[in-house]
């Protein structure tokens, strides 16, 4: 039974399939065959082609089962490309009709020749002989010389050399500025003056121009943010959704402080808790310094100057931009970060939500080391260092009233309550 498939396929006409996108070499005919054979397609013969340009490639005529080649191994990864199978395209000449003229056919239709594009363009000698401009004589030569009859007189005129022009553009462009402009015919006599006072005034700000790229230099290691090997990244958030996961994993140069506490601050005022810690209105409430109630009662004046209230915001920020500077030290000397070895820095900040005092807390202590690091004093920085702020639970649907200060609107109610009724008390005795 086999042996009739076969014999039946041999009597079948001669079909080839174009097989594209193969890397040439002495063995490429027997993987070829041995692939489609795994295929399970028989083939008659197959001819290798190479390309010429690129000589690496090149392509296969295999005598098979054309439709079942294009089904199997069309689009196939082989051979470090993809197999592109298609059917042959005979490229050859048509074939030329015998019929002569008994009717079934077509004939192309007679065209009337057109001088415009049957005739010959003249030549440039022609048209110079027609016009009279060159005696024949000097058409037919092609000496060094063209000879122009104009009014009767002939004048030789040189042909001009590429070697002549390339000499002569060096020459010129070794000539001075103020020769050109006055060969060009824009020449300024005051020109030389204006250079002298130009160099002289040149002289004069070099040195302030050495203090400015000494100044610029020294502003220090700040740089804008994805430009820099080492970035600081400070991050606020609510205790009470709990704390970062990054923050528990333990110390590293990426995360060098455990999560600083700042819910031992003053709370935001009443009067300004309904917004959140990124207003300006909440900003500018908690960081204005106020006296201590003890101040306010004491009688004496020198007690209240000799001790003045520090805000106490600001003196945790400062300690914290101070402690985050020390572990960048850290991190670059010991630690060997820089641009070889780039290193992301995050410092947590929380409080009880994360609304007002972890934010506010936040950018101030950014805007610190930012300042830091533009004076960068004793250069403790050595490599660039970018700052950036990120707030988790600012805008989390908090469902507490103490979120909003509704407790402290309350509180502080109840004791304008209790200060009119005192009031009233005094005045009635």
């Amino acid at each position: 039974m086999n042996q009739q498939k076969v014999e039946a396929f041999n009597k079948r006409p001669t079909k080839r399939a174009f097989v594209g996108n193969l890397s040439y070499n002495l063995d490429v005919e027997d993987r070829v065959r041995a692939l489609f054979s795994r295929s399970a397609i028989p083939v008659r013969n197959i001819s290798i082609v190479p390309l010429k340009q690129p000589n690496t490639k090149c392509y296969a005529l295999v005598e098979c089962d054309v439709e079942m080649a294009i089904k199997c191994l069309h689009g196939v990864k082989f051979d470090g490309g993809i197999l592109s199978v298609q059917h042959e395209r005979k490229t050859g000449k048509p074939k030329k009709s015998n019929s002569k003229g008994f009717g079934g056919g077509w004939a192309a239709p007679s065209r009337t020749p057109n001088p415009l594009f049957d005739n010959p363009a003249p030549s440039l000698s022609e048209k110079m002989k027609n016009m009279s401009l060159i005696p024949e004589s000097s058409v037919a030569e092609d000496g060094a010389a063209n000879v122009v009859n104009t009014a009767g007189v002939n004048k030789m005129v040189p042909p001009t050399s590429s070697s002549d022009d390339v000499s002569e553009f060096h020459s010129r462009c070794k000539l001075s500025l103020d020769n050109l402009m006055q060969e060009y015919g824009s020449y300024d006599p005051d020109y030389e003056k204006m250079k002298a006072m130009q160099f002289n005034t040149s002289q004069n700000t070099s040195a302030y121009v050495v203090e400015n790229k000494s100044n610029s230099q020294s502003l220090g290691m700040l740089a804008s943010n994805g430009k820099a090997p080492i970035h600081v990244e400070v991050v606020s958030f609510g205790y009470k959704y709990s704390v970062p996961p990054q923050a528990r994993d333990g110390w590293s140069h990426s995360n060098p402080l455990s999560p600083i506490d700042c819910r031992d601050l003053p709370r935001c005022p009443h009067y300004v808790a309904k917004l959140s810690g990124l207003s300006h209105k909440v900003k500018r409430a908690m960081l204005r310094l106020e006296k201590d109630d003890d101040n306010e009662n004491s009688d004496n004046e020198s007690d209240i100057e000799e001790s003045p209230s520090v805000n106490p915001l600001v003196t945790k920020s400062e300690k914290v931009s101070e402690s985050i500077i020390r572990a960048l030290e850290e991190a670059i000397n010991e630690g060997g970060h820089g641009y070889a070895f780039p290193l992301e820095v995050t410092i947590f900040l929380g409080s009880e939500y994360g609304r007002h005092r972890s934010v506010v807390l936040c950018e101030i202590v950014a805007q610190n080391i930012r300042n830091l690091l533009r004076r960068n004093e004793g250069n403790r920085i050595s490599q660039p260092v970018s700052v950036s702020t990120r707030h988790r639970d600012v805008d989390k649907k908090h469902r507490d009233e103490e979120a909003f200060g509704v407790d402290l609107r309350r509180e502080h109610e109840a004791e304008m309550k209790r200060k009119k009724k005192q009031e009233w008390l005094d005045s009635r005795w």
